[in-house]
């Protein structure tokens, strides 16, 4: 069996599934998706806030602000709201009749796409990452920002955790699950779908990245995008965004920890 039919019968099996649920209209869809961003950052604003008044309680002094800036803080307050998104979005499905979450959410498919078929879409990851650096290497420009600032002050458990496997697992179930089936059934169709979830994906990682890295997002988004549409499921976005995210990552902390 060859890549294209690997992905094909994963693409078929799922799809005949997909077409039996009813999806959520646009207008909800957009709805609680920005309902679930608000109480997002709500739920990471608790957590900082807690952290700056647990860290004036143990250093017995006044509550200092800075500490809102500590990685360790800023990636727990992440990682606080990761769960807070996934129930959100379990309740909203469940809350809808008939509506199945792991196949609304395109869980399914796991089995149908072999590890030889997922090798050239592996490799389109990695070849973008590489042309990638090629150009920021020849341009000059090779400062991370804020990202290299996190590394050198976060624990890199906690940022193995939280970038490698939880911002994966979250972001595709959501963006290219959640989002993705909503937009998908609407007048814009899958390709808009696609180009909709993966701006609102870039979107979100503005503050984070420069231009140079924004732009290498958007067409890392738009690869996710498409092995979703080509599959009908989240298991191919979700290995090739934490094989990214590891690539990114665990090399950083290896160099950081020497």
């Amino acid at each position: 069996m060859n890549s294209e039919e690997g992905i094909g019968g994963g693409e078929r099996a799922v799809a005949e599934e997909v077409k039996t649920v009813a999806p959520l209209s646009v207008r909800a869809t957009i709805c609680y998706t920005l309902l679930i961003g608000v109480v997002s950052v709500i739920a990471q604003t608790f957590f900082i806030m807690v952290g700056i008044i647990v860290d004036a309680v143990i250093g017995n002094s006044a509550p200092n602000f800075e500490t809102s800036m500590n990685g360790n803080v800023l990636m727990g307050a992440v990682l606080f709201s990761y769960p807070v998104i996934l129930g959100m979005v379990f309740l909203i499905i469940r809350s809808y009749r008939g509506l199945s979450v792991p196949t609304y959410l395109g869980w399914q498919g796991w089995r149908s796409v072999s590890g030889k078929a997922m090798l050239p879409w592996m490799g389109g990851v990695i070849g973008l990452m590489m042309l990638f650096g090629i150009i920021r290497h020849f341009s000059g420009e090779t400062d991370a920002g804020v990202m290299e600032e996190l590394f050198k002050i976060t624990n890199p458990h906690l940022l193995l955790v939280t970038m490698v496997f939880g911002a994966p697992l979250v972001e595709e179930l959501f963006f290219r699950g959640f989002m993705f089936r909503g937009l998908e059934a609407s007048k814009m169709g899958a390709k808009g779908a696609v180009i909709i979830t993966t701006l609102l994906w870039v979107l979100i990682h503005g503050l984070q990245y420069d231009l140079g890295q924004l732009l290498y997002l958007l067409l890392l988004g738009l690869l996710l995008g498409f092995a979703r549409l080509r599959t009908g499921a989240v298991c191919l976005p979700l290995s090739l965004h934490v094989v990214n995210n590891m690539i990114a990552v665990v090399p950083a902390l290896i160099w950081g920890l020497d």
